[in-house]
């Protein structure tokens, strides 16, 4: 029984070590939008992903759905104002978009996507940062 119990803490113990290693990408993720249609309300999942972090020069943002559905998207700062926006030409339910960040001062921002009415779907925190640079050596 003593062994029994000792193996059991042993396996919760590595899938708790497991579980801790995970890393989790605030930059990627999914969030459902309810649509009210003709068949009665539907949940639509909507898949996202924000690279290459660090933010530096560039924000290049995947959306996609199973269902196509307007949206957009909207970069804000701190105080709420809208720095950069993009609106797609047409409907789809996969949606690509690059944003040029360099001119963005360094910085927290909100990356917002956007639906029908402009309703806000979903926000994402990202950090504009600077290029990090080399070290001056001197040579003596």
């Amino acid at each position: 029984m003593k062994k029994l119990f000792l193996l059991a803490f042993a396996i919760l113990c590595m899938v708790q070590l497991q579980a801790q290693n995970q890393t989790h990408n605030p930059y990627a993720g999914n969030f459902d939008v309810i649509k009210h249609t003709s068949k009665g309300t539907e949940g639509i999942n909507v898949n996202f992903v924000l690279q290459p972090a660090p933010f530096i020069n560039a924000l290049h943002i995947d959306l996609n759905t199973p269902n196509a559905m307007a949206m957009s998207v909207k970069i804000v700062d701190v105080t709420g104002a809208t720095v950069m926006n993009w609106l797609p030409a047409q409907v789809s339910n996969v949606y690509e978009h690059q944003f040029d960040i360099s001119n963005l001062r360094p910085g927290m921002y909100k990356l917002e996507i956007l639906g029908d009415a402009n309703s806000k779907l979903h926000t994402v925190n990202f950090e504009k940062q600077i290029a990090a640079t080399p070290q001056n050596s001197t040579r003596n």
